[in-house]
């Protein structure tokens, strides 16, 4: 009789905690961010009400990964019921024009903000957008050449010194399915597809060093062939 009591009152306590921790909430949430956010992305709304016991510091990460404006984030629940976050967001790099305003880019693709200019911001060309949605990839007719677009303008900005004389600042475009870099009206860089960037840079640099120390000023510099990177002389 003994033993069947303690089994029912193991049951009841188990069953206590499961509801007592169901019913347990987060009640306090702290933000610490590392750097601005563009847009009002609210943590404490998100996170006040949730379950304190079954959400874990990794799910509650995730959630916060999942808006798409997160690049990274650290959460720690601190007895007995409140959150402490520390969160870096996304930065937009570029600008692309949709068909009445601009979407501003993180550097893997998300629609983290929506402009109606492109003051401040550097501008990807020649980009047929389907869907730019806040939080989510930015949806083109090729999404792998407009990802390689953004990704060699961040390398131009950063490598600028590779260029005899600074290269002036990145004018990409995408066209015809090549990454193209208009230096000037007659003066352009064909990268070709978004494949191998970081090695036709290189490539494109040192063919463009060349005609700089001999006063080339036109023309075009084609590195969309490896091992067959040419320079054509502008034909009009």
């Amino acid at each position: 009789m003994k033993k069947k009591l303690y089994v029912i009152l193991f049951f009841l306590i188990a069953f206590s905690l499961l509801i007592f921790g169901y019913m347990y909430k987060i009640s306090s949430v702290t933000v610490n961010s590392l750097n601005e956010a563009i847009n009002d992305v609210d943590i404490e709304e998100q996170f006040l009400g949730r379950n304190y016991i079954v959400n874990s510091e990794s799910s509650l990460v995730e959630q916060l990964l999942s808006t798409g404006f997160v690049e990274e984030a650290e959460v720690h629940k601190v007895f007995p019921s409140a959150v402490d976050v520390v969160v870096k967001w996304k930065e937009p790099v570029v600008a692309v024009k949709t068909a009445n305003n601009y979407a501003l880019l993180s550097n893997d693709g998300y629609v983290i903000g929506i402009s109606k200019g492109y003051k401040g911001y550097d501008v990807v060309r020649g980009v047929i957008v389907k869907s730019a949605i806040l939080g989510n990839p930015i949806v083109t007719s090729d999404d792998d050449t407009t990802i390689g677009a953004v990704n060699l303008l961040i390398m131009m900005k950063i490598n600028q010194n590779i260029f005899a004389g600074g290269m002036v600042y990145p004018n990409i475009e995408v066209k015809d399915g090549d990454i193209i870099h208009v230096i000037s009206d007659k003066y352009w860089i064909n990268f070709g597809n978004y494949e191998n960037l970081d090695k036709k840079l290189v490539k494109a640099a040192s063919i463009y060093n060349f005609n700089y120390e001999k006063g080339v000023k036109t023309g075009i510099i084609n590195v969309s062939i490896e091992n067959h990177e040419v320079y054509q002389i502008w034909k009009n």
